[in-house]
């Protein structure tokens, strides 16, 4: 149970990282402090079964903004399979932000990230992906992942 919750904790830590690192997500307008806790009393309303729409305030000469407000790219997202255990699926695959995650996660162990004891990483592009190949597995073409 512990070794499940510390690889779950692991997961969310990278997930959070990648998400800070991330360019991908986009303030409309407004200010950021009071949108974190707009969002966070959104969240608190919809946990209680309030409404799930988009909600702005004018508090103090400014809207507050919540997380409904916020702006997603499309961008083209990278990532690198390095391990993939029960699977020969390993290398490189590259594709619309929506689509290319559900892609990958369907060909790890259990169909899922957490427990499949896979090894990936998402990088900024072709590039990296190569550069990072390389330092991992030296002499070896990086293999084009066709999910």
């Amino acid at each position: 149970m512990v070794t499940r919750l510390t690889l779950a904790l692991e997961e969310l830590a990278a997930a959070l990282k990648e998400v800070k690192q991330s360019e991908g997500w986009e303030v409309i307008a407004g200010e950021v402090e009071p949108a974190l806790s707009a969002a966070a009393s959104e969240l608190a309303g919809f946990a209680r079964g309030g409404d799930k729409a988009a909600s702005s305030e004018k508090v103090g000469g400014s809207v507050e903004i919540t997380g409904t407000t916020v702006a997603h790219h499309s961008d083209i997202r990278h990532y690198l399979v390095f391990k993939n255990p029960g699977s020969s699926k390993i290398g490189y695959i590259c594709g619309p932000a929506a689509t290319t995650w559900g892609k990958v996660e369907r060909c790890l162990r259990g169909q899922k990230l957490s427990g499949s004891g896979a090894r990936l990483r998402r990088v900024a592009d072709l590039n990296e992906a190569q550069k990072l190949w390389a330092m991992s597995f030296p002499n070896q073409p990086m293999p084009w992942l066709d999910l």
